[in-house]
């Protein structure tokens, strides 16, 4: 605790002088900042003499400590001299000097920006400013008993600012802390939430603590209202309900520094810093603004009209209003009234009316996407909700589909995640029409809405079929803008167009009016009319330019030039990059990396690219106006400030931009067409392939083919288009042509494309089953591999080899280590993973442990329908041994549906082979025979032979006189005809000629087995232990021979086997 004597002394009329002043001009305010000094300095040298020192200024007013030994009739000696001075007769006003002995304490309170600010406190300081409230002038002294150190204070730090007349906003808070804990607390909130923002100073009052919020300064943005509302709103959810107020006002704002010669602040005078410091006092839980400073601001806030009110020291009464909240306008386009555009709103209103498909033609900058913005506002008047969405400059696919996503209401749009992580590269299996059916039908529940697409220019070719889907299906309002360029676009759309023209001279004048907030000269609206060609966002940014630099004041209550003519901005681009060269080094690195980024960026993306010290200055450049922000999305204001500030960069400073970039994103697991864009800009042609690459995969996966097809043209190795052919063809199921031009890949290529060739041969051959083959290439792959970057490849690839040669502890050694390795690496495919243990635990009869892996696999699939689909159809299998044929059918079911998304056709093939047997024991004879059919020509398209279990299917469904045509056909294979006759003999009631028969045929053997040793006894015990021995693999001699055979034949025949044993 401190003990002295606290001083207040201000300036009686303080408010009504600097109204009188401020007739004057800039000169009033200047002769307003002379008078304040001499005021200060006066005050400081008196209270110097009797040891003691300012500590704050406020305005007019100043605090001062002074040592507690110093007796009361010299602080009224003091007090008297000061409120006498000559300077303050000399403008005719008067003083009031308060001086209380008491103990107080000073406070160090955080402020923005890092600084500190201190401030004096205790009950003593209460009673200061109560008898301070209580007093019109003169002098008045109080000496209390009290305790405690003398005060030693510190110099205070000056910001270096030079001092100007600016146009500004001021903001004040008034609030009323309860206690000493409370005001820290919510201090050092407002600086971690608000850092960027220039709090100047904390200063006590009579109904609690003012906060001083200067915008504006030391640079102008043109959206300062804009700004100090959203901030208001931003301090309205820290502070304590009912306890506080909020005043802002806009005006022409004198800043420089004031106090004594030892004693100095930095101090704001103007009209506009009086009217919202006493706006601060004129209600509870209230953030007033006066009418006059609405027009910039209600196109983006809720206002409640509160009134005439007269506010102390003002002449006449201010009618005000009050903030209600923040209109639901999606992202924040509206600084400046709309000016000139009669036309264009006629045409958009008819258009919503009667629901048109529209778009607005312009170049650029001649304000389509503000065009856009009143779109909106006119379809939500015509009861509509709005759906907003934008392309990407770089036509990165589904980009103009996820920004539809994201703009859905919050509910509707975390229902469509999936969707979104689709879109970026996460759900690599799940396929584009289903979900955009989904999503239509999900989109028809929320009618009406209206579409506005901003940049149609840009759209993919994904999200434009989407949009033909959308245009066709629902009769809606769709409003969107576009350049010149892609007019096929709406054409294609069957889109009404209207072009946009550039401002005449009266249009130009209304507009430069709205942002300098004054009417122009017309020698200025000459300038401005020759240097824009009437383009309103070259208007914008040459006049905050000028402003900025201080080429133009007011003069006769008009903008004029002040510069000579050749230091004026030449162009737009001028004006971007001479705004853009005076932000600090940081910020200018952060705009660089923005620009390479594209116009729009997720926060989240740039966070993984921007090192973390640089976020705060992120911040700060969006109360700049450079760039702007909306929920978790960064965007330039416009497209031509990206593009100038990206086309300013030297070539080799680009190349590292996007360099620095694409390895961020690389690893933290983006998109890989993302990255491959990122490299390619690099001039990183090998990586940039890679990524390119991995891409075309990832959309072929999907069932992409024009995206994929869009991707190998950017692509100018041959050898890796001949790849991309490859791969292409062997989705596609075309093995053959796929092995031709994979061989020739191999053959010619280096590096890691003849690795991966290898690698796309092998699995060719593993569906051909020609396995000798798939050996070599994979010894060719894994000899090539000398760095071991494809080992996890590698050993998923033996597991597969060893596992078609029935040697199933190999192929589970390989597979486990796939799965550590990939766990480690914490690589994708997972699930495959799991998978491919399943699959040899299934094959040896481990039923329980194989359920467990599949169900791990679906567990970690995510969305890979692929994945999804091979565990449905395992599982579905194991339900089929355990004889639950309904959940069977239903997970069977599902496997169709997810490889019929992925236009898988070897899933397919196994699905209809697995369905046509479960009808077939169902006794759904006609189903089971449209399954089998459906096997059967996947079979002939897969393997260009006929399905033999198709026979089997419609033996034992009882279309004998079909089965007897089928197994006769050209294309049955040979081997398999003479092995399957036996049972088209049985079917046909031949046992006889079985009997009778000596062969080496392995099915006839078995055949006399049966009849030989179990039909003669006639015991039902003995077929449960046969059939039990297929099923169950018991330990028993029969079951030992059934293995054995099934090995030597294959699967698929242990359903004949069934039939045959159930027949005798």
């Amino acid at each position: 605790m401190n003990a002295g004597w606290l001083i207040l002394q201000d300036i009686k009329g303080f408010t009504p002088l600097s109204e009188r002043l401020a007739e004057k001009g800039t000169e009033g305010t200047e002769e307003l900042t002379t008078f304040l000094n001499g005021f200060f300095t006066s005050a400081e040298e008196r209270i110097g003499e009797l040891g003691g020192r300012i500590i704050k200024l406020a305005g007019d007013a100043y605090f001062a400590v002074l040592p507690p030994d110093i007796n009361k009739k010299e602080i009224e000696l003091a007090g008297k001299y000061l409120t006498e001075l000559d300077i303050l007769k000399s403008l005719g006003t008067e003083s009031r000097f308060i001086g209380i002995k008491t103990g107080f304490e000073i406070l160090e309170v955080p402020l923005t920006q890092g600084e500190v600010d201190v401030v004096p406190w205790g009950e003593g300081v209460e009673r200061l400013m109560k008898l301070e409230d209580e007093t019109e002038r003169g002098v008045i002294v109080v000496e209390e008993p009290v305790e405690g150190k003398p005060f030693t204070g510190k110099d205070k730090k000056l910001p270096s600012i030079p001092p100007s007349h600016r146009p500004a906003v001021a903001l004040f808070l008034n609030f009323l802390p309860g206690d000493k804990k409370e005001f820290l607390e919510i201090a050092g909130k407002i600086s971690e939430k608000l850092p960027t923002v220039w709090l100047t100073k904390w200063i006590p009052y009579t109904k609690g603590i003012m906060g001083l919020f200067l915008f504006g300064f030391p640079h102008a943005s043109g959206r300062e209202m804009d700004q100090a509302v959203e901030v208001a709103h931003t301090l309205s959810g820290i502070l304590p309900e009912g306890r506080w107020c909020i005043g802002i006002s806009q005006g022409l704002v004198y800043s420089g520094v004031a106090g004594g010669k030892k004693f100095r602040e930095y101090t704001f005078l103007g009209d506009a810093v009086n009217t919202a410091a006493r706006l601060s006092g004129a209600g509870r839980g209230e953030i007033l603004i006066p009418e006059e400073n609405l027009n910039q601001i209600k196109a983006n806030w809720n206002f409640e009209k509160k009134g005439e009110i007269s506010l102390k020291g003002k002449k006449k009464p201010v009618r005000i209003y009050k903030l209600s909240g923040k209109k639901e306008t999606g992202i924040q386009l509206i600084l400046y009234p709309l000016v000139g555009r009669e036309r264009e709103l006629r045409f958009i209103e008819k258009g919503i009316r009667e629901k048109k498909k529209i778009v607005l033609i312009a170049e650029p900058g001649l304000g389509k996407t503000r065009l856009l913005f009143e779109a909106g506002e006119m379809a939500k008047e015509n009861g509509y909700r709005v759906l907003l969405s934008f392309s990407s400059p770089n036509r990165i696919p589904f980009s103009l589909l996820r920004s539809l996503i994201e703009s859905l209401p919050p509910g509707l749009s975390a229902s469509y995640s999936g969707l979104i992580g689709f879109f970026e590269g996460k759900n690599p299996g799940m396929l584009l029409e289903d979900a955009l059916r989904d999503f239509s039908s999900m989109l028809s529940g929320i009618l009406p809405f209206a579409l506005l697409i901003d940049d149609l220019q840009w759209a993919d070719a994904v999200s434009l079929k989407f949009l033909e889907h959308l245009i066709k299906g629902f009769e809606i309002p769709v409003i969107a803008s576009s350049r010149k360029e892609n007019m096929e676009i709406p054409e294609k759309l069957g889109m009404e167009v209207m072009e946009i023209s550039p401002f005449g001279r009266e249009e130009t004048e209304k507009f430069s009016c709205g942002i300098l907030g004054g009417k122009p000269s017309s020698s200025l609206v000459d300038y401005i009319m020759e240097n824009t060609g009437g383009v309103p966002f070259f208007i914008e940014q040459v006049l905050l330019d000028m402003k900025e630099r201080g080429m133009v004041e007011v003069k006769d209550e008009k903008w004029e030039i002040k510069e000579k003519k050749e230091n004026l901005p030449e162009s737009v681009f001028s004006s971007i990059l001479s705004r853009f060269d005076r932000f600090d080094r940081i910020s200018k690195r952060i705009l660089e990396y923005l620009s390479c980024m594209g116009n729009e960026v997720k926060r989240e993306k740039i966070i993984h690219v921007l090192p973390s010290t640089w976020w705060k200055k992120l911040e700060a450049l969006n109360r700049e106006g450079f760039i702007l922000k909306e929920e978790e999305i960064y965007f330039f204001k416009h497209a031509l400030v990206r593009e100038t500030i990206y086309h300013s960069l030297l070539h080799r400073r680009r190349k590292e931009l996007h360099h620095r970039i694409a390895s961020a994103l690389e690893k933290h697991g983006y998109t890989s067409y993302e990255i491959a864009y990122h490299y390619e800009l690099a001039g990183m042609r090998r990586k940039a392939e890679e990524n390119y690459l991995s891409a075309y995969e990832e959309f072929l996966e999907k069932g992409l083919v024009d995206e994929a097809e869009e991707i190998k043209k950017k692509v100018k190795a041959k050898t890796l288009r001949d790849y991309m052919e490859a791969f292409y063809l062997f989705e596609s199921g075309k093995y053959a042509e796929a092995e031709k031009i994979a061989k020739n890949v191999a053959k010619k290529a280096t590096g890691r494309f003849k690795i991966k060739a290898y690698f796309l041969l092998a699995g060719i051959y593993d569906l051909w089953l020609r396995y000798d083959e798939m050996r070599k290439s994979l010894e060719m792959a894994e000899k090539l591999d000398k760095k071991g970057e494809f080992r996890l490849s590698l050993y998923n690839h033996l597991g597969i080899y060893y596992d078609n040669l029935g040697r199933h502890r190999e192929a589970l050694r390989y597979y486990r280590r796939t799965l550590e390795l990939a766990k480690r690496k914490k690589a994708p495919d997972i699930d495959v993973h799991y998978f491919n243990l399943g699959w040899i635990h299934f094959k040896e009869g481990r039923l329980k442990l194989a359920y467990r892996y599949f169900t791990n696999s679906l567990r970690t699939a995510g969305e890979n329908r692929r994945t999804q689909g091979w565990c449905y159809l395992r599982l579905g299998q194991i339900y089929h041994v355990w004889k639950d044929y309904e959940k069977s059918e239903r997970y069977l079911e599902e496997a169709l549906r997810a490889f019929t998304e992925t236009s898988f056709p070897y899933g397919k093939y196994l699905v209809h082979g697995a369905l046509a047997r479960i009808y077939m024991l169902r006794g759904m004879k006609e189903k089971a025979r449209e399954h089998a059919f459906k096997a059967d020509s996947l079979s002939l398209e897969i393997y260009g032979h006929h399905e033999p279990e198709t026979f089997l299917v419609l033996l034992f469904s009882g279309f004998i006189k079909d089965a007897a045509k089928f197994i006769n056909q050209e294309k049955f294979p040979e081997n398999f005809r003479n092995h399957l006759l036996p049972f088209l003999l049985l079917e046909q009631g031949k046992i006889e000629c079985l009997k009778r028969e000596k062969t080496d045929n392995p099915f006839q053997k078995l055949a006399f087995y049966y009849l030989n040793h179990i039909l003669p006894e006639k015991e039902p015990e003995g077929m449960k232990e046969l059939l039990s021995a297929m099923f169950e693999r018991k330990k028993k001699r029969i079951e030992r021979k059934v293995r054995k055979f099934s090995r030597k034949i294959g699967f698929p025949f242990t359903y004949a086997l069934y039939r045959f044993t159930e027949k005798l």
